[in-house]
């Protein structure tokens, strides 16, 4: 120890003598105190190492959290300070009756020269206070002599090159106050409006203003109902096809040749189609499968296919016999196999075939509304997928460590022009490569299945399988580049429902999405709209059809997009929005949507994106309609069309007409979708039909829009408004009905309700008599048709007069 440290420890702590008789201890500059100096002791201290105390280190999260929370706090204590420096305000205002309040004006500069901010010119603005002739007495009129004889308020605003200087005569913060809220209107574009969406301001609450369309809720029927209940009617209806059957059970053995024909071309079918949207990986799968027509996975398949409503990729003729009868027939086989395997044979465990057998049979049950069969198969399938997590979850892993070994020996070997392939896609590596896609397909069901049929959804089991990774093309599907695209959009997909079942507050999207909440917290509603915005900004640009996430589009653009999965995910994606700002869209009688913004949120601006989107969601509906049909989703057209209709009704003029054109293109297509499909939408064979629905303009209204239009070359058609009068014909308001070019989508994008507001004449926007159609109810009603007959029957009076 060094003389310094020693003395240190000498003056902090007493020696022993100086300790025991509890004396002060002076120290010197000797090794003795004073004390004991002069009593001639011995000085003895007694040196005690501090222990090293260890200081507890804040995270940096943390200290982040509180500069947050500090920030937080300063903006509610100026929020507070304006709120009550406003409450004295109005205290004074009302211990002085008979002051008035006048707009603010500008004096210096003259009414026909416009302000300009570059100016250097000082901008003077003045308010004059008034008194209140009304209450005047003796003692007021002493008062109002005094006001009189006051200067104005006089403030003079002069932009300079460090800022704006401000001048004033206010000398007072009451009176600078009073001044501000004079003057408020001469800065402001529009009124400040308070916000009326919230239920409780302090809690930030968003109330609920529809727990669910009617479509939802009818549809929620249709698949809630037990099937005991339709029990009749699937005995009706099986009484032709088990004749057709018991008929064909006496044909000769060439019958057989006959039947696997026909699976093996609905085997075909269900993986050149894009109706099951899970892409399985078919270069491992399809001949596997090929090479088994009598396997209950075969079966299965050739069944969905058949009762499907693809016209595409089936040819009727190709069939034994009638497609619906043959379709139920191949879903009886499959379920009498189905129970076989899973409890007479023992060797038939678990299986990414029984997989795929399961999701098939759930969505063929859906169609013939078979809903306990649905639950069942569906339940199984998931609890399938779950048993093969560990052994798939390790096959990926090792698959993703020999790229990276492999990408780090490319990266070694740089100067070596050859590269290595890629790990070759062994029968291991396609299973579980299939798993999780399957994966991701079985749980959405699994969540949307059991919220309509009112079942309880335990989010936290689906919360804790992640760390899977999205699909990936595998090598053996390079050579393909359709199958690259249907992955690669399947994984796009999966992102975007993955966005929903990653936190609480996605827990909670889900549950409004069952119509379970009255209100939604603020928070989590933008956690919701800010994934959403995410995923739209993490696309290719070849995906966007907008140069924002949310603005009307341009019909031609829809037109000349020739990848129908950029269409199909675009469907997705604004039905998402659709589906999310409909629960809190204003009563539409009611939307004016006046000053009505996308940055402000409210039921209004909740209204003005279901608008968006229902008028995006309707071009792409016609477009994949004629091109595509089998990525047309029926469930979304519905929901569409239902949000249409209320928009209909709605109190702004732009928003009522666009919804009136859009509703004209969607109830066409929803009859259509209605109707058994017998031949290809877009065949020769089928023009006719599709007149009926999209009328084609006359050659003369062709010609005269091309040469009035400057812009026909980027737009399908084009018709001029002059061409359309207020006493002209009906067919002539239908043609203008359903032109792309002449939407109201073509005339603006903005976001803002002001800029919705343009000339429009309101004859071009009459609706028209909805088109009668073709369908007969008094035809034999054929098993594949109970989903499309339950529909039409629940809401045949709700979208129309007249029966669809």
């Amino acid at each position: 120890m060094t003389s310094t440290e020693e003395k240190k420890q000498r003056r902090n702590k007493p020696c022993e003598n100086c300790r025991a008789h509890r004396r002060r201890c002076i120290a010197t500059e000797t090794t003795q105190c004073e004390r004991c100096t002069k009593k001639k002791l011995s000085c003895v201290f007694k040196f005690t190492v501090k222990p090293a105390t260890v200081k507890n280190i804040v995270p940096v999260s943390k200290r982040l959290r509180l500069v947050d929370q500090v920030q937080d706090m300063e903006e509610a204590m100026d929020y507070l300070e304006d709120e009550l420096q406003m409450v004295l305000f109005c205290d004074n205002q009302q211990s002085q009756p008979f002051m008035k309040s006048t707009c603010a004006q500008p004096t210096t500069t003259p009414q026909n020269e416009p302000f300009s901010i570059r100016s250097t010119a000082p901008h003077i603005i003045r308010t004059l206070p008034q008194h209140d002739n009304d209450n005047d007495n003796d003692n007021d009129n002493d008062n109002d002599n005094d006001l009189t004889d006051q200067s104005s308020w006089t403030v003079t605003l002069q932009p300079t090159d460090a800022g704006i200087q401000l001048q004033t005569s206010i000398s007072n913060i009451g009176d600078l106050m009073r001044f501000l809220a004079q003057s408020t209107g001469c800065f402001s574009n529009s009124p400040q409006r308070p916000p009326s969406y919230y239920s409780n301001i302090s809690q930030q609450k968003l109330v609920v203003t529809n727990r669910m369309l009617q479509v939802e809720y009818t549809l929620r029927q249709v698949f809630g109902k037990p099937s005991s209940q339709r029990q009749h009617y699937h005995n009706r209806q099986e009484t032709p096809t088990n004749d057709l059957i018991t008929a064909t059970a006496t044909l000769p053995n060439s019958y057989d040749h006959t039947r696997r024909a026909a699976i093996l071309h609905l085997v075909d079918g269900y993986f050149n189609c894009v109706r099951g949207m899970i892409p399985i990986v078919a270069s491992y799968y399809h001949p596997l499968i090929s090479k088994q027509p009598d396997s209950t996975v075969a079966y299965a398949l050739a069944g969905f296919m058949a009762l499907s409503a693809c016209v595409i990729h089936v040819n009727e003729k190709s069939l034994p016999y009638n497609r619906s009868a043959f379709g139920l027939h191949l879903y009886e086989t499959a379920h009498e196999k189905l129970g076989d395997d899973l409890f007479d044979n023992d060797d038939h465990g678990a299986s990414i075939e029984m997989i795929i057998t399961l999701l098939t049979m759930t969505q063929a049950s859906m169609i013939l509304l078979r809903n306990n069969d649905t639950r069942l198969y569906l339940h199984l399938a998931w609890e399938m997928v779950l048993t093969l997590r560990d052994d798939c979850l390790a096959t990926l892993q090792q698959h993703q460590q020999q790229q990276q070994q492999q990408q780090q020996q490319q990266q070694q070997q740089q100067q070596q022009q050859q590269q290595q392939q890629p790990p070759s896609t062994t029968p291991e590596l396609a299973r579980a490569e299939t798993w999780r896609r399957l994966f991701y397909g079985v749980r959405y069901m699994v969540v949307h299945v059991r919220i309509i049929q009112y079942d309880s959804v335990d989010f936290a089991s689906l919360l804790s399988q992640s760390n899977i990774g999205y699909p990936q093309p595998l090598l053996c599907e390079m050579g393909d580049p359709r199958r690259i695209r249907m992955v690669n959009v399947y994984c796009f997909f999966v992102r975007l429902d993955d966005c929903h079942i990653s936190s609480n507050a996605d827990a909670i999207g889900y549950r409004l999405f069952a119509g379970e909440l009255d209100q939604a917290s603020l928070s989590d509603i933008s956690h919701m709209e800010h994934r959403l915005f995410f995923f739209w900004r993490g696309l290719p640009k070849a995906f966007h059809l907008t140069r924002t996430p949310l603005e009307y589009l341009d019909p031609a653009v829809i037109h000349l997009c020739e990848d129908h999965h950029i269409l199909h995910l675009n469907q997705f994606y604004y039905s998402q929005w659709l589906t999310l700002e409909s629960r809190f869209m204003q009563l539409p009688s009611t939307a004016d949507l006046q000053h009505t913004t996308l940055t402000q949120m409210d039921s209004g601006r909740a209204l003005l994106i279901v608008s968006i989107c229902g008028d995006a969601l309707t071009h792409i509906f016609q477009v994949l309609y004629h091109r595509e049909p089998c990525m047309l989703d029926l469930h979304w057209l519905l929901i569409t069309t239902d949000a249409l209709r209320m928009l209909t009704k709605t109190a702004n003029q732009h928003v009522r007409y666009r919804a009136g054109h859009n509703l004209r293109i969607c109830l066409p297509i929803l009859m259509a979708q209605m109707q058994p499909k017998q031949t290809n939408p877009s065949s020769p064979s089928s023009t006719s039909s599709l007149a009926k629905i999209y009328p084609i303009p006359s050659s003369s209204s062709s010609s005269s829009s091309s040469s009035s239009s400057s812009n026909a070359s980027c737009s399908p058609s084009v018709i001029s408004t002059s061409s359309v009068s207020s006493n002209s014909s009906t067919g002539n308001i239908i043609n203008l009905g359903l032109q792309h070019a002449s939407s109201p989508g073509n005339s603006s994008t903005s976001t803002n309700s002001d800029g919705l507001l343009e000339e429009v004449d309101e004859e071009t926007w009459i609706a028209p008599p909805p088109p009668a159609s073709s369908y007969d109810s008094s035809s034999k009603v054929d098993p594949s048709s109970a989903y499309f007959g339950e529909i039409k029957k629940n809401l045949e009076s709700y979208f129309m007069d007249k029966p669809m």
